[in-house]
């Protein structure tokens, strides 16, 4: 009885003290669980941090890229705007340059004189005035003779005045200006248009002979049959210019307002042969083998020149 009593003593004994070790077991597993999840939340949180930081790094990334995309295609936009700045700069002082060349060429006109200054167009109204019809076989001689006088009569003489030549201008641009560059050589050489040898009722004998022309081309209009020159020649030191109508079978008739010299007699124009004619107007000036220079003869078609008399004869003849 006695020891049976023991070994239940014994046993209840052993009982608490698995109960008690079991219990601090668990406790002890219950408290590391709680570590562990709370380290497990942590985690969790800083995964979610990694997550947001990862979007926001995409996001970041995809900036980047859209930012980079944007930078090149504004820097090929840049490229093609110097291109097209060059270009432009290129055609602007190319088209800038070429108004100048115009203008330049409009202005040295008066230096060169040549066939643009033989302007018909420009004397219809003095035709009609002076003439009072175009073309007539019949009364030829007297109708070039009212031409002659009627510029005699109405021209006075007069020396050039000094005139601006332009011997040469470049152009370029810097950023936004134009740099113009300009040599002007200032001569006394110059020649008006018909027009305002009219109006100023002046001029020399270069003036005289392109207004000649003009009134003669216009009164000849486009007949084939007769030719009308302005015809220029130097010798020694001298120079001189008069009118020159050409007749088809190699006759000529002069008309020098200046040097008050016609072919013909009294009041009317006569055509003579060329040869004849213009050695007996050289004469008139002083003008042979030994000090003529050069002739130029000038026609709304275009110009030629003249080294030697007889050349001016065989153009005439």
């Amino acid at each position: 009885m006695v020891f049976t009593e023991k070994v239940s003593i014994i046993i209840a004994l052993s009982l608490l003290l698995v109960i008690a070790v079991l219990s601090t077991l668990f406790y002890m597993t219950y408290l590391e669980n709680l570590k562990l999840k709370k380290q497990v939340e942590m985690l969790m949180e800083k995964s979610r941090e990694l997550e947001s930081l990862k979007i926001k790094y995409e996001v970041c990334l995809t900036n980047a890229t859209n930012l980079r995309n944007e930078y090149e295609s504004l820097l090929e936009k840049l490229k093609e705007y110097e291109t097209t700045f060059l270009q432009f700069k290129t055609i602007s002082t190319v088209a800038f340059q070429q108004k100048l060349e115009e203008l330049a060429s409009k202005i040295n006109e008066r230096v060169y004189g040549g066939k643009n200054l033989i302007r018909p167009d420009d004397v219809e109204a003095t035709v009609m005035s002076v003439v009072g019809h175009k073309f007539n076989e019949e009364t030829l001689g007297s109708d070039l003779y009212s031409i002659f006088w009627f510029i005699v009569r109405n021209i006075k003489y007069s020396k050039d005045s000094v005139y601006p030549f332009i011997k040469m201008f470049n152009v370029s641009i810097t950023d936004a200006s134009y740099n113009i560059t300009i040599e002007v050589e200032w001569v006394t050489n110059v020649y008006q248009t018909p027009i305002e040898t009219l109006k100023r009722k002046e001029g020399d004998c270069e003036d005289m002979a392109y207004l000649a022309a003009s009134i003669l081309q216009n009164y000849f209009e486009d007949r084939k049959d007769y030719e009308v020159y302005v015809l220029q020649v130097l010798w020694g030191e001298e120079g001189h210019a008069a009118a020159v109508v050409r007749h088809i079978n190699g006759t000529i008739a002069i008309i020098d307002p200046a040097g008050k010299y016609f072919t013909g007699r009294v009041t009317e124009v006569m055509f003579k042969p060329a040869k004849d004619e213009i050695l007996r107007w050289f004469g008139y000036w002083g003008i042979n083998e030994t000090n003529f220079k050069r002739a130029r003869f000038t026609s709304i078609l275009g110009e030629a020149y003249a080294e030697s008399i007889e050349a001016v004869i065989g153009f005439l003849d």
